[in-house]
């Protein structure tokens, strides 16, 4: 099936709700979600099949960034679960980056559970570099790894 990467809309927000609830056991409210797309800091994208209707389409992954000054922090990435290891993830980390150097963000910062090794190597190949640990930072008592780019020199 054919995706493509695409600036998310409110009408999405049902639809990455349901994503969320998939893919994490303590997913992002509806209210999260919805705060994020108002949010003039923040810029989400989608990754999702064309819809032959007037509605936005099926999402299959989403990520959310929020940018201040030249800075920017990864807020999200999911992918659907069924929608796995088919380069949803790296389709939008390919899409954001040029949008962020336009913007003149110098340094992108995340955070992600220590023992999400699939993400952990997805970060690794985008030039991500461990810049600090968080112990016990999630409800199950696992680290948070914080992980940082440069973009710019």
């Amino acid at each position: 099936m054919i995706v493509s990467v695409r600036d998310a809309c409110r009408e999405d927000a049902g639809a990455i709700r349901s994503l969320e609830d998939a893919a994490f056991d303590h997913p992002w409210s509806a209210a999260s979600i919805e705060a994020t797309l108002r949010d003039p800091l923040s810029r989400v994208w989608v990754v999702a099949a064309p819809s032959a209707s007037p509605a936005p389409g099926v999402v299959r992954a989403w990520a959310a960034f929020r940018s201040l000054g030249d800075e920017a922090e990864l807020l999200r990435i999911a992918t659907h679960p069924d929608q796995q290891r088919q380069g949803h993830a790296r389709m939008l980390l390919e899409t954001v980056w040029p949008t962020l150097r336009a913007a003149s963000v110098i340094r992108v910062h995340l955070e992600v559970r220590a023992d999400n090794h699939p993400a952990l190597a997805l970060y690794a190949t985008f030039g991500f570099r461990p810049a600090g640990r968080r112990p016990g930072y999630y409800r199950d008592g696992t680290d948070a790894l914080t992980l940082t780019r440069q973009l710019l020199p």
